[in-house]
């Protein structure tokens, strides 16, 4: 979204920076399929993946009509004032991505990956602490927090 708002500011460049925000999000699409997956798989404690699966894409169904009925008014709000449609653009983008910190913050991943064995190792090298008596990973972003549970 970034690239097709600053596209008009580079007229030369208007098809260059517009492929590379297209490309920007076809790499996004990929990654949040992914990480989909894995956690449709973390949250399927009982082999319910596909009933998981289903109502994860209703909720987002839902989610994304009510974001393009919001984004149709925010549009019809702001169009003729730049400086209103940056505002909107940076808040939005900085209330998503403080949605999504909160958002995994909230996960209590069970499986080791490279990054979370080391960290383990680590705390117990420091600590002497044993790998799995009462840690629990609750941040999956790049460092971990233990709470005792």
């Amino acid at each position: 979204m970034l690239m097709d708002l600053i596209s008009p500011l580079f007229p030369s460049a208007f098809v260059f920076i517009v492929c590379l925000g297209s490309i920007s999000r076809s790499f996004t699409g990929v990654a949040s399929g992914a990480t989909r997956a894995a956690l449709t798989q973390h949250f399927a404690l009982q082999d319910n993946a596909a009933d998981i699966s289903a109502k994860e894409g209703s909720q987002e169904t839902v989610a994304m009509m009510v974001g393009m009925a919001l984004g149709m008014l925010v549009a019809r709000i702001t169009i003729g004032h730049p400086l209103a449609i940056w505002f909107s653009f940076l808040s939005l983008t900085m209330f998503h991505m403080y949605a999504n910190y909160r958002a995994v913050r909230c996960l209590a991943l069970n499986s080791l990956n490279p990054e979370r064995s080391s960290i383990l190792l680590h705390h117990f090298t420091e600590t002497g602490q044993g790998l799995f008596t009462g840690a629990c990973f609750t941040d999956t972003t790049n460092s971990m927090a233990f709470k005792e549970g």
